[in-house]
């Protein structure tokens, strides 16, 4: 992160105003995309190897991903 900051600042002249409020948000938001990929991975593997996964399971797998990051 600091490292983008910095050529945001000094290649492209970004108020460093914005740069930190910006930056830190979209990296927090890449961290909850990451967790519902490995969400969407685990089921997918779960379907392919024949595991029954109900409503609930996908809740749990969900949950768990998310919260353990």
């Amino acid at each position: 992160m600091p490292v983008t900051m910095r050529c945001l600042e000094t290649n492209n002249n970004v108020d460093a105003r914005v740069i930190k409020f910006v930056i830190p948000v979209g990296a927090t938001v890449n961290m909850d995309g990451t967790a519902l990929y490995e969400a969407v991975a685990a089921i997918f593997i779960g379907q392919m190897r024949g595991f029954d996964l109900d409503v609930g399971r996908v809740i749990t797998i969900r949950y768990v991903s998310s919260c353990c990051r």
